[in-house]
């Protein structure tokens, strides 16, 4: 039995055929860095969310997905907000 293996490009939006997936990745990769300093500052959901400007509902998302609810610009800014308030 022979197998064929096809190496990822690295993008799994890409990979998958999703639209605008170079978008994708960099909320996926944001998504990723907001949850760690989350996860670091200990921060409940409800105080990260309110950190954040989100409305604690939609906190979650971050953690599961879709992230298609946030726009690139406010997960810039995201981190900001979380550290700014220590």
């Amino acid at each position: 039995m022979s197998e064929t293996i096809t190496r990822g490009s690295g993008n799994v939006f890409k990979d998958l055929g999703f639209d605008h997936p170079e978008e994708y990745q960099a909320k996926a990769d944001l998504a990723l860095h907001i949850i760690t300093i989350i996860d670091d500052r200990g921060l409940t959901q409800n105080k990260a969310a309110a950190r954040i400007g989100s409305e604690p509902p939609d906190f979650p998302k971050l953690n599961t997905g879709p992230l298609n609810g946030f726009t690139l610009d406010s997960f810039f800014s995201f981190p900001f907000r979380i550290t700014l308030y220590l």
